[in-house]
């Protein structure tokens, strides 16, 4: 349990969940502070052409948030993300109820867990499976026979 649940009810939880499902996005960057020393942080993006639900995050959880236009004729896209600790508090809490991107959650989770002294390898590692999730396409499946 984290500060949010002082402010967000059981319901806020539930929907904020469901919209990381089927709106948001749970990464990974990659910056470097100098050559030799990436740092991998946790990142939550949701974004929508609704300022009402970009803002009821942002009430709720934090974060911060922005605008895009995106020329003649397009509506405003409405941005809200969390990074780092804030972000793995946010996804312990949404996780119980998520059912689409709970992996996602659970690998940004486990990075902010090591802390800053764990092997960039590691690092990379995590990065690399959050990726692989993220991937959009068509998911192959093996076919099961019944004989």
């Amino acid at each position: 349990m984290t500060i949010f649940n002082e402010v967000a009810t059981l319901e806020d939880l539930v929907y904020a969940a469901s919209t990381v499902d089927c709106e948001g996005c749970v990464t990974i960057t990659k910056r470097y502070r100098d050559i030799n020393n990436p740092y991998y942080g946790l990142k939550v993006t949701i974004s929508n052409t609704k300022r009402a639900l970009i803002d009821w995050l942002y009430d709720t959880f934090g974060g911060n948030t922005h605008e895009k236009y995106n020329g003649p004729g397009r509506k405003l896209l409405y941005t809200w993300q969390i990074h780092g600790e804030a972000a793995a508090d946010f996804l312990s809490d949404v996780l119980p109820y998520m059912k689409l991107k709970n992996e996602q959650a659970e690998v940004g989770i486990e990075l902010v867990g090591l802390g800053s002294s764990v092997d960039v390898e590691i690092r990379q590692l995590l990065k690399g499976r959050i990726n692989k999730l993220n991937t959009r396409g068509i998911e192959i499946r093996e076919e099961h026979s019944n004989a």
